[in-house]
């Protein structure tokens, strides 16, 4: 749950950066020209008389100078209505959010409407706008006034209050909402967040207005994301609030981010307390501590720079660790294709050096030598090679991606035809029969290569498939949907200790304890149609996904838990045993508690009872105990 002060931005850097030390005498520099460059601005708004045009000219100078720049989404259901539509709500991010739309609705009159006391140094110039100082009746009697009469268009900002606008949104002032629904006219919602080189955040918790200025003046540019979505009209059944929030719900919904049940009044209230705001922000960075250390053990090729940036963009572990494999696949794709390339440019020189152009046209198009793999155990040991690299504290990005780049060729080239032998010995009699292969070989056409003998074995590429066949599932496909919920239990194997071959009868005593558990016929299939649940136990063929959620119910994050927190993961540094998820069959569907601590209760009384289950002793066993007694 999203609490107040994740709305506003801590520290007005992010990082201070190499790049950034090296701007800063620029940025030094900018603040002088563009203070200067203001002032004689303010000057001429007291000089010259107040019209459109002067006030045209200032929105026009304020942009120029402090260098605003603009990217806007129109709407995807292509109906693009901002030129009619007179009445536009947006979410609040910066100091200059009203002067910026201005500038780009160039050619429109428009007019803010300040639903909040606005005593900044803005006052200063002459900018024809709609002031918060009458009370709601005059205010919105004004409105109706100029767009019945003048035909302006009026721009709200309900949240009053400038966010980081990527992670909630306060509860919206009902005034642009009241006037739509008395006037009986459709409210423009658009999207709004800015961007800045050296990520300098345009507003930080209980900022001054002056410094929100001087950040102006000393960033290189302020780009405004704009996202205009579909106009929504008010219910004439519906009332003043419910069309508030169903406007407030579009625009979170569109922009990725919650809800909050937090208005201007809680904002003011937290700036008196700013050490709740401090030790909530404490709190925040050892969690995204945490979640950047869990997406670098799954992706430990990808610098900690990438991991915060994109976890700042997702905000999701699962999410990030999907993207950066993406990416690194796409970086290995690209690598391997210019090799590829500039090998086969380096070729194709010395063959035109050494040989005719027939000579030359036929080794082109020569087909390569079948790959042979000694063994039918090489992939697995290519698996561990892989993991060995990624353990290393100083990674080779280009043999881990090489790596990953010849794994994924090997899948591309397998088939899920059954093998055949490539050749058939003869005997000396005259009868042929077939030797046993010995060695995988992936052969680039049907012909098995003339220098193999009868004992390889040929896997046909998928282009000698016919296209009745189905390929093999692609290792690229799209990732499963992360686990959100669930709770993990620890089950420990507690068996009694043999005199002899203690450790051989112990691994075949767990094997046996597995299946009958995780067996077709086992007990969690039983319990999973009782409960209408779903139970994994973690084991070498467990999914991605449980493994991930695994590792984020340990650091506590989601809605995974782990049943008995301390005492299990206790038990399971000093006692061998298996851990099991149990979760909701359908993430629709919600089991209440008592269902789970059944579940649980039944799980661990059949997990015990199947380990106290002792061979029966023969009658021969027990005569031979009575003749020793």
């Amino acid at each position: 749950m999203i609490e107040l002060p994740d709305l506003f931005n801590e520290n007005r850097v992010q990082e201070i950066s190499l790049s950034f030390i090296l701007y800063a005498p620029i940025g030094i520099c900018l603040v002088v020209l563009r203070s200067i460059a203001l002032l004689f601005l303010i000057l001429i708004s007291f000089i010259i008389p107040a019209s459109s045009s002067l006030e045209q000219l200032i929105i026009e100078a304020i942009s120029l100078i402090l260098t605003f720049t603009f990217d806007n989404v129109s709407p995807t259901d292509g109906k693009d209505n901002r030129q009619t539509v007179k009445i536009i709500v947006t979410n609040r991010v910066s100091l200059f959010d009203g002067v910026a739309l201005r500038r780009f609705f160039y050619n429109a009159n428009c007019k803010v409407v300040h639903l909040w006391k606005n005593d900044s140094w803005t006052n200063w110039f002459k900018l024809n706008a709609i002031d918060y100082s009458q009370n709601q009746e005059e205010l919105l009697s004004s409105c109706v006034k100029d767009l019945e009469c003048s035909g302006s268009k009026l721009i709200f900002l309900p949240e009053c209050e400038p966010t980081t606008g990527t992670d909630g949104l306060l509860i919206f002032n009902p005034v642009p909402f009241t006037l739509a629904n008395k006037v009986q006219l459709p409210v423009l919602p658009i999207c709004l967040r800015t961007s800045r080189t050296f990520h300098i955040r345009t507003t930080t918790f209980n900022s001054h207005p002056l410094s929100d200025l001087f950040w102006f003046l000393f960033s290189p540019y302020t780009k405004y994301h704009l996202k205009f979505l579909p106009s929504i009209s008010p219910d004439a059944s519906s009332s003043n609030e419910n069309f508030c929030e169903r406007v407030r719900e579009t625009m979170a919904q569109n922009m990725g981010i919650q809800l909050t049940q937090f208005d201007e009044r809680d904002v003011i209230d937290l700036k008196k307390r700013p050490d709740l705001f401090q030790r909530r922000q404490a709190q925040r960075r050892e969690e995204f501590q945490q979640m950047i250390n869990l997406v670098h053990q799954k992706v430990p090729i990808a610098s900690l720079e990438a991991i915060r940036y994109d976890l700042e963009m997702t905000k999701n572990v699962q999410t990030t660790i999907d993207n950066l494999n993406e990416r690194a696949t796409a970086a290995a794709r690209a690598a391997n294709q210019s090799s590829t390339t500039s090998s086969h440019a380096m070729s194709t020189a010395s063959k035109n050096s050494s040989t005719s152009s027939h000579r030359q046209t036929e080794e082109v198009h020569e087909s390569p030598k079948p790959v042979i793999l000694a063994d039918a155990d090489d992939l697995p040991e290519l698996n561990n090679l892989i993991e060995k690299v990624n353990r290393e504290k100083d990674t080779d990005v280009k043999l881990l991606l090489s790596l990953n780049r010849f794994q994924d060729l090997i899948v591309e080239g397998q088939s899920t035809v059954p093998l055949r032998t490539s050749v058939n010995t003869t005997s000396d009699d005259g009868n042929s029969s077939e030797s046993k292969p010995k060695r995988i070989v992936f052969s680039p056409s049907d012909e098995s290569d003339s220098s193999l003998e009868s004992e390889d074995m040929v896997l046909e590429p998928r282009s000698s498939i016919t296209k009745s066949k189905q390929p093999a599932k692609s290792r690229k496909s799209k990732a499963a949907k992360q686990i959100q919920s669930g709770v993990f239990v620890y089950l420990p194997y507690e068996f009694k200790k043999a005199k002899r071959n203690a450790d051989l009868l112990t691994e075949i005593a767990k094997s046996m304890q597995k299946k009958r558990f995780i067996g077709k016929n086992g007990h969690f299939p039983i319990l999973e149609r009782e409960y209408n649940a779903c139970i994994s136990m973690i084991t070498k063929g467990t999914s991605q996904q449980v493994t991930n959620a695994f590792e984020v119910a340990k650091i506590g994050l989601e809605n995974l838990k782990i049943h008995n927190r301390d005492a299990s993961l206790q038990m399971a540094e000093n006692h061998d045993g298996e851990w099991v998820l149990i979760r909701a069959k359908k993430a629709s569907d919600s089991t209440n508690g008592d269902s789970i601590d059944r579940l649980l209760d039944e799980i661990t009384s059949r997990w015990t009872s199947s380990l106290n289950i002792e061979k029966r002793k023969t009658n021969d066993e027990r005569s031979s105990k009575r003749t020793k007694k």
